[in-house]
């Protein structure tokens, strides 16, 4: 799920998004043939992947009525041996509105050595994404343009907006697996929202799914966008408790604690104090948060206070491994010496900045689906929405949480995994980890590849859970505040000794000036 400060300001624009790049409805005929392509990123010894493009109907059956058609791009890693008696697994990405190859290219790695072990791995882009009837009215768009943009689009869709929802999506997926599936079982994974999609294959009930896993769960009931802030709260509760139960990083604010009751509570009174009395770190965020929410937000909501800009500053670290120090950058701001100038000054740009996402169809789905009080201008909600599907007798179900997921909370993939009626589920949770941990790190020194390997026995247990050993996820690695590994990697070596009293080292990735 993308992150809070793109919700915001989809909530603050309240306007539908459209465009479209040249044509991309067609009427061709369907072709398959796999043609050799690479992940972006190069891999040593990666076996070869392969792409294609499938024609799927703009309208499935049930959705709405049209005749045109669609391409769907598609891409796939297969097993190294006898992959047409191997079981495919389908990876669905996050967003909404992120084209679903993105995955192969951050986890290409990872997925050939899974492949080695007996699995092909498919993706698509979802439609709307990516090189599937992408959705684009490209980055230079006014607002002036938008309702230009939506009626071609609309023209040029059959005035069928429910072409891009989230069933519509979903119907691909099974239109997919059912068109590729091996002698083995298919089993499909999704991340983020790319769990509330799994959500909607299950609601369609396709008989060669075996199994389905859900990673940072994007729950199908009572999941509104409205209240992300005060879901996030119970997440920013359990990092500070992180750092208060590490020797090192509780040393650093032994004054506060004493004086406040816990760590979470002298957080909140550290910031509301900038409001009283200010520093030259405080002013300098101020200064460059208000220039950005100028620039995204227009002047009137531009940001006014301290502790706002500072809380917009700390959130924007959230989704990466830059909410590990969190608390350094707090300590630093606070206490305010040359050094920790020139640390706020270097480290203050997220990690998520650029994260791939279709901001059209992340409107398409989010403001139709995932807030609760938007007005009907896209398309009518259909009878899957709001409700869980059963699960089918004999499929899987595996619900990957982690404590410190800050695009979807454990509470979700808790309520999400409750709300499922069938005996043969599994919750697998680690207390620090991070959003997808089935296929990432727990935390950034983590090499034990837990949720890689839950994640292959449930394919080889062909979805009987009792026969998955989730051992490993108790003896999860926790945050470390001190490993200079860690540290390293986060400040991109940029940062000598630690988070907290480490000097800022010159930046040898920058061209010198002339």
């Amino acid at each position: 799920m993308v992150r809070a400060s793109s919700i915001l300001v989809v909530a603050a624009s309240s306007a539908f998004i459209a465009g479209t790049r040249a044509q991309p409805f067609c009427q061709d005929q369907d072709s398959t043939s796999w043609t050799p392509c690479n992940a972006s990123l190069p891999i040593p010894g990666a076996s070869e992947f392969e792409c294609a493009e499938v024609t799927a109907p703009l309208c499935h059956k049930g959705v709405c009525e049209s005749k045109q058609t669609i391409k769907l791009f598609v891409k796939r890693l297969r097993a190294t041996q006898d992959a047409d008696n191997k079981p495919n697994v389908w990876l669905l990405a996050g967003g909404p509105g992120q084209a679903g190859t993105s995955l192969f290219d951050q986890d290409a790695a990872t997925l050939r050595d899974m492949s080695e072990q007996g699995a092909n791995f498919y993706m698509t882009d979802h439609r709307g994404t990516g090189r599937s009837a992408p959705l684009d009215c490209g980055k230079k768009l006014q607002p002036s343009g938008y309702g230009e943009c939506f009626r071609k689009l609309l023209a040029q869709s059959d005035n069928k907006p429910e072409a891009f929802s989230v069933t519509s999506a979903a119907n691909d997926v099974v239109h997919l697996a059912t068109k590729f599936a091996t002698n083995a079982e298919t089993y499909v994974y999704g991340v983020s929202y790319g769990t509330y999609l799994t959500e909607r294959v299950i609601h369609l009930a396709p008989k060669i799914v075996k199994g389905y896993m859900l990673d940072g769960v994007s729950a199908d009931r009572n999941n509104p966008f409205t209240y992300t802030s005060d879901d996030m709260m119970p997440v920013t509760k359990r990092l500070a408790e992180a750092c208060e139960g590490n020797d090192f990083c509780r040393s650093k604010f032994e004054q506060d604690i004493t004086k406040h009751g816990s760590l979470y509570t002298a957080f909140v009174e550290i910031v509301n104090s900038f409001d009283k009395s200010s520093n030259q770190c405080v002013d300098w965020i101020m200064k460059v948060q208000k220039e950005e929410s100028a620039d995204s937000e227009g002047a009137a909501n531009a940001t006014t206070s301290p502790s706002k800009a500072v809380r917009r500053l700390l959130g924007g670290f959230i989704l990466g491994d830059q909410k590990i120090f969190i608390p350094a950058y707090l300590y630093r701001i606070k206490r305010c010496n040359d050094n920790d100038m020139q640390f706020v000054q270097a480290f203050t740009k997220s990690e998520d900045d650029d994260i791939g996402i279709a901001q059209l169809l992340y409107n398409v789905i989010s403001i139709r689906h995932l807030y609760n009080s938007t007005p009907a201008f896209t398309y009518k909600p259909d009878q899957y929405n709001e409700k869980v599907a059963p699960i089918p007798d004999g499929v899987g179900v595996i619900v990957f949480n982690g404590g410190l997921d800050f695009n979807t909370p454990w509470e979700y993939g808790r309520r999400q995994f409750d709300d499922m009626k069938t005996s043969n589920k599994l919750m697998v949770e680690a207390e620090h980890g991070p959003h997808g941990i089935a296929l990432s790190p727990i935390t950034p020194e983590d090499e034990s590849q837990c949720g890689h390997q839950i994640f292959l026995q449930f394919v080889a247990s062909k979805g009987d859970v009792s026969k998955v050993d989730a051992s490993c996820m108790k003896h999860a690695p926790l945050l470390q505040y001190d490993n200079e590994q860690t540290v390293a990697r986060v400040f991109k070596q940029r940062l000598g000794g630690d988070a907290f009293d480490g000097t800022v080292l010159p930046d040898t990735t920058q061209e010198p000036k002339i």
